[in-house]
């Protein structure tokens, strides 16, 4: 699932708890809250740099910093005098400069000799 459970659901104004029964005569409107699941970032650089942005906007390691959707682009350069050898995200090869749509944990490694 996408979204994380619902936070507060309501009924004509009512706030129910989830699985409970309502009833209403006419009309009825049911609102219901919930958060996009968010992910963890992390990265890994030996003799390279790796950032990560999300838009223009960098995007720092750590605990639930990524929302399902995001699109982010992953560049990974190598320090003077290497060069690149290795890119992977999540285990699998990866283009540097290339955007990915996050559905879960992001874990980078990146390579460079």
């Amino acid at each position: 699932s996408l979204v994380d459970d619902p936070s507060a659901v309501t009924v004509n104004e009512t706030e129910i708890e989830s699985g409970d029964k309502a009833t209403g005569d006419g009309n009825v409107t049911i609102v219901a809250t919930a958060t996009l699941k968010t992910f963890d970032l992390a990265r890994t650089a030996t003799g390279c740099t790796i950032s990560v942005t999300k838009g223009e906007d960098a995007v720092l390691d750590g605990e639930d910093v990524l929302s399902y959707g995001d699109e982010i682009t992953i560049t990974a350069t190598a320090e003077e005098s290497t060069e690149m050898k290795t890119l992977t995200v999540n285990g699998e090869a990866f283009t540097s400069g290339e955007t990915l749509t996050v559905d879960g944990d992001v874990t980078i490694v990146g390579t460079a000799e």
